[in-house]
């Protein structure tokens, strides 16, 4: 398998990622996903897991950036 097949299915993922967890009302990656899997609204620093393997937007690491304090732990 080439490198192409695996570049399509990691924007896929990142895709489906960021409609899953993504919570624009909390500018923030959710922790988890409910039964009905909707996002839930507890975050913390885990979304900096998200930035470093880089599977979050830019889009969205620009808005993390501005509200990571908040919830990093040292």
């Amino acid at each position: 398998m080439g490198a192409k097949p695996l570049q399509s299915e990691a924007q896929v993922l990142k895709t489906h990622f960021h409609r899953a967890f993504w919570r624009p009302d909390k500018r923030f990656f959710a922790l988890a996903l409910d039964g009905d899997k909707r996002p839930l609204g507890i975050f913390g620093s885990h979304a900096g897991h998200a930035l470093f393997a880089g599977i979050a937007s830019k889009a969205a690491a620009e808005v993390m950036a501005a509200v990571i304090d908040e919830v990093f732990s040292g």
